[in-house]
């Protein structure tokens, strides 16, 4: 009985062998599997440092001066339009009739400004969507000359103190806690955009200071 029992484990040991060989075998013939590369990209940090980012601020503080300059002259019209309507009596037809000058040139002056600040955020929002999908490309074109098959979101750790509040929910919307230097392709990035001709300004940029 004890020597039947033998065998039958000295069997089950060979047929334990076997298939580990076996196995073995099977992953030799398969190929090697390339661990996944991953990189970081400090997104704030390239935004601050491409050279069409500061051209888009500078354009938009010009479109922003020449709307201040413009309700500047509109508000002496307003102010002058008051002064001549004030030259005749309360309640006279010639006041009445300067008085709703006046008000015609403050609807006028509000409906522009209205207009020339949505016409400026529209501009310049379509500005940094180009912008975006060119730093995009940009990240992408590094990632794929550098190995990389994953770019992530890295950015600077939050102030909580200021916020105590959304402490919380600040911390569970951090997407990145740790990387190590040597997966930040940030700078390089910076240098491609920087460098590139196609990112440069071109014919599609919007005219800094449009007529009115």
């Amino acid at each position: 009985m004890q020597q039947s029992k033998l065998i039958g484990a000295v069997a089950m040991v060979a047929i334990l062998v076997c298939l580990l060989n076996a196995y073995v075998t099977g992953q030799q013939g398969k190929p090697a599997v390339r661990p996944l590369r991953v990189a970081v990209v400090d997104i704030a940090k390239l935004f601050s440092k491409l050279d069409q980012k500061q051209e888009m601020e500078n354009d938009l503080a010009i479109m922003k001066r020449r709307i201040v300059g413009q309700l500047a002259a509109k508000d002496k019209e307003i102010l002058q339009a008051k002064q001549r309507r004030d030259l005749h009596l309360r309640g006279t037809a010639a006041y009445e009739a300067k008085h709703y000058d006046v008000e015609l040139l403050e609807l006028e002056r509000s409906l522009w400004e209205k207009f020339q600040r949505k016409k400026m955020a529209r501009q310049y929002g379509a500005q940094m969507d180009r912008l975006y999908r060119k730093m995009v490309k940009s990240i992408s074109d590094v990632c794929i000359a550098q190995g990389y098959d994953l770019a992530l979101y890295k950015e600077p750790v939050p102030s909580l103190a200021h916020a105590p509040e959304r402490a919380s929910l600040i911390i569970q919307s951090r997407k990145l806690i740790y990387s190590t230097a040597r997966l930040d392709i940030t700078d390089t990035v910076i240098v491609k955009m920087n460098t590139n001709p196609a990112n440069q300004a071109g014919p599609n940029k919007p005219q800094a200071n449009p007529k009115p």
